[in-house]
């Protein structure tokens, strides 16, 4: 028998530059009940070797297990999934997959870190769905998706599907029995030893939902969770439901921004015309407004119509149960935009209302500060002509307009003229009103001046 490590051309050796063949730096990075999974370096770069515990390596029914997760991914050539290169018997470790070493973390840990993305994350949640799609195609079930079987790259963060220990397919006719998590397991998956794609579908549910991806996908993981014959069918009834999900949400907010703000242009004109008090072309902009409310309210009428076509067309493979559910979501979020579209007029309403108050009020005190200065203005007169007929009479000095601005009678007049607006007027307009009485007093004395002196 020949030297596996031999070659007839004599020039295979074990090392060169650095690099060798064999496996070395060898460390332990995880074990499990079954298996012990190692990090090695060969030829320059780093591999995981996956092989049984000790105690277990010569239970045929394990070694078994380990040949057919090895014959399971040999077959899976994936950017999103881990390949496997080989099954060797490795000096020192014994019979191990050597698979590609995936330089990342665990996605429940990305997870938990909390700094991942909305986009990140729903960029992951579809490679993952693409791995599945291609398992799934090659006629594999995984049966152990849970996020610690998730690696997500440090370079990247691109997703690994990892672990097909408890992986099943038809063409094999060993380890049959209901295998996977507890917490990711289907309710069939507990009881059924054959193998389901949509076993895989409802551990996709869970995860999805863990990586709160929000819109869309919140209606995807519920049907992920619903019994197997209302599940997804297959990966691409899935995608093609969050196509159509995704493409009645965009309709759906297109409608909802679009409307209020029609509306709002139209309040906005309407309010225009009230100032200008112009109640005819009001009425022909009420008018206007009420049929393009009309003409919006049968656009939207129609898109939904369409949408439900799409709906009726799409989902012929669903129950009777699955159609009513959605009908009745489809409702509730039509209610919920016309209740916000009332709430916004009704706003509408009371600011334009609450806006004639306070103009009407402005206007009121308005005129009572100016009719209290038509009053200050008249004590004033009379304070400078009392001043001016009890101090001087016929004979006036040259300094006697500055005797005016500044002689005690006036003075006494106006700060009790002050104290009489205490209590019908605040600081403010009080402030007003003696300011333009002082300046009326300015203007008044050289004019008083002048007449006293003739």
């Amino acid at each position: 028998m020949q030297d596996p490590d031999s070659s007839d051309s004599g020039y295979i050796i074990d090392s060169f530059e650095g690099i060798n063949r064999s496996f070395t730096d060898v460390e332990t990075l995880h074990e499990s009940e079954a298996n012990v999974v190692f990090k090695a370096k060969r030829y320059g770069r780093w591999w995981l070797l996956k092989t049984l515990r000790p105690e277990l390596a010569n239970q045929e029914n394990f070694r078994q297990r380990l040949r057919k997760e090895f014959e399971l991914m040999v077959l899976l050539q994936h950017p999103s999934i881990v390949s496997a290169v080989g099954l060797e018997n490795v000096e020192g470790i014994g019979e191990s997959i050597v698979m590609e070493y995936v330089d990342g973390e665990e996605l429940s840990t990305t997870l938990a870190k909390g700094d991942c993305s909305l986009p990140q994350r729903r960029r992951m949640a579809v490679e993952l769905i693409e791995a599945l799609e291609y398992i799934h195609a090659k006629g594999i079930v995984h049966r152990d998706l849970k996020p610690s079987n998730i690696m997500v790259t440090h370079n990247g963060g691109h997703v690994k599907l990892v672990d097909f220990g408890l992986a099943d397919s038809d063409s094999h006719a060993v380890l049959k029995q209901p295998a996977g998590t507890p917490k990711y397991m289907s309710e069939e998956q507990k009881k059924v030893a054959k193998a389901d794609v949509r076993n895989d579908l409802y551990s996709l549910g869970i995860i999805l939902g863990q990586m709160n991806l929000g819109g869309t996908f919140r209606d995807v993981v519920k049907r992920c969770l619903l019994p197997a014959a209302q599940r997804y069918q297959n990966v691409a009834d899935l995608k093609s439901d969050i196509h159509r999900l995704q493409k009645r949400r965009q309709w759906m907010m297109g409608a909802s921004i679009a409307l209020p703000v029609l509306l709002l242009m139209g309040a906005v004109g309407w309010l225009a015309w009230q100032w200008n008090a112009q109640r005819q072309t009001i009425h022909q902009q009420q008018t206007a407004l009420d049929a393009q409310s009309k003409k919006i309210a049968l656009q939207a009428k129609e898109i939904a119509s369409q949408s439900e076509e799409i709906d009726v067309q799409r989902s012929k493979m669903t129950t009777l149960e699955q159609e009513a559910m959605t009908a009745q979501e489809e409702q509730a979020a039509q209610r919920k935009v016309f209740n916000d579209l009332t709430d916004s007029v009704a706003i509408l309403t009371t600011d334009n209302v609450q806006l004639k108050e306070k103009e009407k009020a402005a206007k009121e005190r308005e005129s009572l500060v100016e009719e209290a200065k038509q009053k200050g203005y008249a004590i004033v007169e009379e304070a400078v002509w009392e001043y001016g007929l009890k101090n001087h009479g016929d004979k006036w000095p040259n300094d006697a307009i500055g005797h005016l601005l500044n002689c005690r009678i006036v003075n006494n007049a106006k700060n009790q003229y002050r104290e009489s607006l205490t209590g019908r007027f605040d600081d403010r307009e009080i402030d007003e009103i003696m300011a333009s009485l002082e300046k009326y007093q300015w203007d008044l004395a050289p004019r008083t001046w002048k007449s006293l002196k003739k």
